[in-house]
């Protein structure tokens, strides 16, 4: 950990908002090395018993659209690999990973999705972790967003 850097909430430079009033992308996580490659994520709350917090949350343009045409495009068009993470208040895991693949399914063409979503695997902690591929059509090259469900469910004692 001594190479890299946690950022939380951190303004994007550039782009037409100035000051206090800039973008904010939830998490980054920077090489402190050479280059200072970064990793950027976007997370948002699923709570299925508050309609602002479901599926459409997650996929809309605040969401994974941040990546695609939004706020965050410019800022991520030098990198191929982004992540999602969605904070679980109800309901199951696999449940959440279902409804969420379905909604990004049936958004695909806005979602310029570029090939079929798959399972993958990058943290062994975390098992219902997924990809998805899409297309950027501002900078011609495609996207790939790995999808990370936390279950933050307060648990009963």
């Amino acid at each position: 950990m001594a190479n890299y850097a946690v950022k939380n909430e951190d303004p994007i430079s550039g782009g037409k908002r100035t000051g206090k009033k800039r973008n904010e992308i939830d998490l980054i996580i920077e090489f402190t090395g050479r280059g200072r490659p970064q990793y950027v994520f976007e997370a948002k709350v699923l709570n299925w018993k508050k309609r602002y917090q479901r599926t459409d949350n997650y996929i809309n343009p605040s969401g994974l659209g941040r990546f695609l045409e939004g706020e965050y495009a410019d800022y991520t068009a030098r990198f191929p690999e982004v992540g999602m993470i969605g904070y679980v208040l109800s309901d199951d895991l696999e449940l959440w990973k279902d409804k969420l693949i379905q909604a990004i399914n049936l958004k695909s063409s806005a979602l310029k999705m570029a090939r079929e979503q798959e399972p993958c695997e990058i943290c062994e902690e975390f098992k219902l972790e997924w990809r998805s591929e899409h297309s950027r059509t501002s900078v011609d090259s495609t996207l790939t967003v790995y999808h990370i469900l936390l279950d933050c469910q307060p648990t009963l004692m």
